[in-house]
């Protein structure tokens, strides 16, 4: 079809792909010196034994997903728009892990058994 823009959004695979040439507009990034508060930092990782660590503020929510569970979780000093799901094997000695069972929330039995109410 002609007029027609189809966009690649490979995070967003149910979203309407295809708009028309006259309601798009070119990206245009932001301008750190005119608008300031609108660059947010990316926190750096601490390194523990050669890998990158991210520090987790806390569980948002808990999904079954194939024969393994998944953790929503929000990272310290990023929006909500960065919050992903994790597996629950990637969480090893999380604390916020701990702070989700303690406030009553539900998961794998290993994981209920380990944490000390």
């Amino acid at each position: 079809m002609h007029g027609l823009d189809t966009l690649d959004l490979p995070n967003q695979p149910n979203a309407f792909r295809s708009f028309y040439v006259d309601q798009s507009k070119q990206f245009v990034p932001n301008n750190p010196t005119l608008f300031l508060g609108c660059k947010r930092a990316i926190p750096k990782p601490t390194i523990v034994d050669g890998h990158e660590e991210f520090d987790i503020n806390c569980i948002l929510d808990l999904r079954h997903c194939g024969r393994g569970w998944q953790f929503l979780v929000r990272w310290v000093d990023q929006a909500p728009s960065e919050d992903c799901w994790l597996a629950y094997s990637a969480l090893h000695d999380c604390a916020a892990l701990d702070d989700w069972v303690h406030n009553g929330g539900d998961g794998p039995p290993d994981l209920l058994n380990s944490v000390e109410l």
